[in-house]
This record gives structure tokens, sequence and C-alpha cells, in this order.
């Protein structure tokens, strides 16, 4: 008899100790549960955000080739202006006013030329800050999928241990019903 109470004793403290254990893990479940949603969420926004950058990166280069191409027009419209003032200069008998007009309208085209340059220029700036940035989103996106696997792992140990303690807890209620 005394065997048994001191058995059934033993059985309900380590029913109790797996209880708490069971609690224990319940709440360790529900944590990685709402860490892993919110891992979910993060990938979704970095990933949104690539798309964005790659489409923006995409309209950067469009604008580069269009203005590479206005820009070689008009190099195209300044040196026929040029060769054109230079045939202009060779023959005296061209009115004055022309000439000059011509060569304001060189100096337009040139300085024309200048804008557009820059312009490229700064179109090549923003789409290397686009790279960089996809670059980045891309490491951030390599690490919060090694996060959710790290949680995805932890989570299928904590489902194991969980139900192992529940298992171990149904023996021994089984045993302590026996008795």
């Amino acid at each position: 008899k005394q065997w048994y109470q001191r058995r059934v004793a033993i059985t309900a403290g380590r029913e109790e100790e797996l209880e708490t254990t069971n609690v224990q893990l319940g709440k360790e479940l529900t944590a990685l549960k709402a860490n892993q949603v919110q891992l979910a969420e993060q990938l979704s926004s970095t990933k949104a955000v690539m798309k964005k950058l790659n489409s923006e990166h995409d309209q950067l280069k469009q604008s580069s080739s269009r203005l590479q191409s206005e820009h070689d027009q008009l190099q195209q419209s300044s040196s026929r202006l040029k060769t054109e003032n230079e045939k202009l200069r060779q023959t005296s008998s061209a009115p004055q006013p022309d000439l000059e007009k011509q060569l304001r309208e060189a100096r337009d085209l040139k300085n024309e030329i200048e804008m557009l340059r820059a312009e490229k220029q700064k179109l090549l700036d923003g789409e290397a800050a686009s790279k960089q940035k996809i670059k980045l989103l891309e490491e951030v996106q390599m690490e919060l999928v090694k996060k959710e696997e790290k949680n995805s792992r932890f989570y299928d140990d904590v489902s194991q241990k969980l139900s192992l303690v529940t298992q171990e807890r149904n023996e021994l209620t089984k045993r302590v019903e026996e008795y």
C-alpha cells in the first residue's frame, strides 16, 4: 500500500512537471508561430520592394537609351550645322544674318547636348543606386529566408517535444488509472 501511494505521488509529481512543460512548450509554439508570420510578412514586403526597384531600374534603362539616342541625333545635327557654318564662312556671298543665326543655333544645340549629358549622368547614377538597393534587398531577403528556415526547424523540434510530453503524460495517466 505504501508502495502504491509513493508511486501515485511520484506519478502526480511527474504529471505536474509534464503539464508545466506542456504549457511552456505551448507558449513557445505560439511565439514561434507569431514570429513565423512576421517573417513571412517581411519576406513578402521585401519581394514587393524588389519588384518595384526592378521596375524602376528598367524604366531608368529605357530613359537612358532614349536620351542616348536624342544625344546622338543632336550631335549629328550639330556636326551638320558646323559643316554648313564652315561652308558659309568660306563663301563670302552668304549674308551675315544667316551666319549669326546658324551660330546661335549651333550654340543652342551645344547647350542642349550638355543638358542631355547631365540628365544622362543623373539617370546612370540612379540606375547604379537602384542596383545597389536591389543587392541590399536580396541580402535582406536571404537573411529572412534563413531565419524562417531556422524558426521552422525550431517549430518542428518544439512540436515533436510537445508530442512526446503529451504521450508521456497520457501513459502516466493510464498507469495511475491502472493502479
